[in-house]
């Protein structure tokens, strides 16, 4: 059946209620056309072939339109993303992680939730875990020893050797290195063992650089420090000043000397650093 009405779009909605022969069983078409004669012609037809039910419509195997998302674009494992133009394409994993890792700027929220099944760093900048820095005491503050190996006098106290200084210009020397998981000096000191109860004065020097570099690149002081001991205690004589811009890999030595001035009588025994 088709009628051709002339009536304004106010009344269309009324129409389309009350239309003879409009139902699920005979579905309709409306067009809306202009006349010299008639502002507004609504055709309608009822009982058209192709149905009101979206399945009984031809041509949809064809993607007329790319602009929309299909389902059969996804399966289990499937991501969606834009092309340049706004053309959704469906992606596997491999490749979406591949293009977020493009991104230098990308940031990953993971929302208080762990990460799992990471394996060991083998190289920088590489994630560890928990039981990886647990195991190899990563980022934990570090100690290192290093005995005197030369001085004017060697001699000892009982079981400890050392660097006798007990005249004016009498030395004793400390080699030393940075090794590679150093990142800063937390303590350096020199341990001393007095022999008499008085006031010690010593001349700290500091020599250290990189493999490849003048050995003085780096040349530290400390003149004229005086230190109140008492015999036979060990102290700590603080020597971190001496080592205000090493780094990984520098090797070095540091060296005291005796005063003309509260001339020291000490036993010098060895430089220890701790470094974080």
């Amino acid at each position: 059946m088709k009628k051709v009405i002339g009536i304004s779009l106010s009344c269309l909605v009324a129409l389309l209620v009350v239309l003879p022969g409009c139902t699920a069983a005979t579905p309709w078409h409306v067009v809306i056309a202009r006349t010299e004669t008639l502002p507004e012609i609504v055709y309608v037809e009822t009982g058209a072939a192709g149905g009101g039910d979206h399945g009984a419509l031809t041509g949809l195997g064809d993607d007329d339109h790319p602009q929309y998302i299909l389902n059969t674009l996804f399966d289990a494992d499937t991501f969606l993303y834009a092309t340049l133009d706004d053309t959704p394409v469906a992606t596997s994993p491999t490749n979406a992680l591949a293009a977020l890792s493009g991104h230098a700027g990308a940031e990953f929220l993971f929302n208080t939730q762990q990460v799992g099944g990471v394996v060991d760093p083998t190289a920088n900048q590489q994630v560890a875990t928990k039981k990886y820095v647990d195991d190899n005491d990563v980022d934990a503050t570090k100690e290192c020893w290093f005995p005197v190996t030369r001085a004017d006098d060697m001699n000892q106290t009982m079981s400890l050797p050392g660097g006798y200084i007990n005249a004016a210009g009498e030395r004793a020397w400390m080699p030393f290195y940075f090794p590679r998981d150093f990142g800063s000096v937390t303590e350096a000191v020199v341990l001393v063992n007095p022999l008499t109860t008085a006031t010690h004065r010593f001349d700290l020097y500091s020599d250290y650089a990189a493999n490849g570099e003048a050995y003085t690149t780096n040349s530290e002081s400390d003149l004229n420090h005086d230190y109140s001991l008492i015999a036979l205690q060990l102290y700590e004589i603080d020597v971190s000043g001496l080592l205000s811009t090493p780094v990984a890999g520098d090797y070095g030595g540091i060296r005291l000397h005796g005063d003309a001035t509260n001339t020291p009588d000490a036993l010098v025994i060895g430089l220890r650093i701790k470094y974080e």
